[in-house]
């Protein structure tokens, strides 16, 4: 994603598409989303984003056939989780995220 936005970014597309397919082929598998940010902002309007973009993950994947039952949540956890430092460009762009994690 780009800052501040959870418009899909052209390349995410043919990751999603893996995902459906991993999906659809193990249907009795459960999955959360969790969205991410970077720690560019105030903390509220991130928590809000990253909720956002887990919702359209969620979205994306149920208009694509995907059981709804098969994604127990999706939540947003702003920018309390980074998965790299939010001191440079490539850290930030890292953190602005959402994960898709098999949890049954």
């Amino acid at each position: 994603f780009n800052t501040g936005n959870a418009n899909f970014k052209q390349d995410s597309y043919p990751v999603l598409i893996k995902i459906i397919q991993i999906m659809k082929q193990h249907p009795d598998v459960q999955f959360k989303i969790e969205g991410h940010t970077d720690s560019v902002g105030d903390s509220e309007p991130n928590r809000r984003l990253s909720q956002t973009r887990a919702d359209a993950v969620r979205s994306y994947l149920i208009n694509a056939g995907v059981p709804s039952k098969n994604i127990v949540s999706a939540k947003g956890f702003g920018e309390i989780k980074p998965k790299a430092s939010n001191l440079t460009k490539e850290g930030r762009r890292k953190n602005r995220r959402v994960e898709v994690i098999r949890i049954k």
